[in-house]
């Protein structure tokens, strides 16, 4: 699967062209297929998530749910694996 800006591309497929009537007189869809092939793609990465666990083991420290590396306050992301981290209440 590829990720595209949806919006830049139309954008730029408008900028092509004054109005959208010639935009769709102007183009074959075998050009607008390859204008879509040719696109730049999106530098994405699936988001791994998790939870601050209280780590009775030691006070005041938290376990992260996703690599169950210990730290010392939660934070918005693990430092360790980057995991997007909520506090389990």
């Amino acid at each position: 699967m590829r990720y595209i800006d949806a919006d830049q591309m139309l954008e730029d497929f408008k900028s092509l062209h004054s109005t959208e009537n010639e935009l769709l007189n102007c183009y074959n869809a075998v050009w607008i297929e390859s204008f879509i092939e040719d696109y730049p793609t999106a530098d994405v990465q699936k988001v791994r998530h998790g939870v601050w666990e209280d780590c009775h083991s030691v006070l005041g420290w938290y376990r992260c749910s996703a690599c169950y590396a210990v730290w010392d306050k939660p934070t918005r992301y693990c430092p360790y694996c980057g995991a997007k981290m909520s506090r389990k209440g």
